[in-house]
C-alpha cells in the first residue's frame, strides 16, 4: 500500500472497489454505473487535501455520461 504521495497526475491506475457507504445517496442508476466501472482503468486527476487520489474515466464517444469522477483512498487503486 502506498500513501499516494507517488502516483502522478495523468497515469493510469485500476479501481478495485468501492464501498457500499460511496454509494449511500447515488440514484440506483448511478450506483449501477459505477459499480460498473470497478475494475476497469482509470486516469489520476489529483491527490486531495485529505490524502484521496482522485481519479477520472472517459467513456467511449456517444455515451450519455462521457465522463466519471470519484475520490477514493490509495488502497483502492492498483497501478496498470
Amino acid at each position: 500500500m502506498t500513501d499516494g504521495a507517488d502516483f502522478a497526475t495523468g497515469e493510469k491506475v485500476r479501481l478495485l472497489r468501492l464501498d457500499t457507504a460511496f454509494f449511500s445517496g447515488l440514484d440506483e442508476k448511478d450506483a449501477m454505473r459505477l459499480k460498473g466501472l470497478v475494475g476497469r482503468v482509470w486516469t489520476v486527476e489529483t491527490r486531495t487535501p485529505h490524502g484521496l487520489i482522485e481519479l477520472v474515466f472517459e467513456h467511449s464517444a456517444g455515451e450519455v455520461t462521457p465522463l466519471e469522477w470519484v475520490c477514493v483512498p490509495c488502497s483502492w487503486i492498483e497501478r496498470v
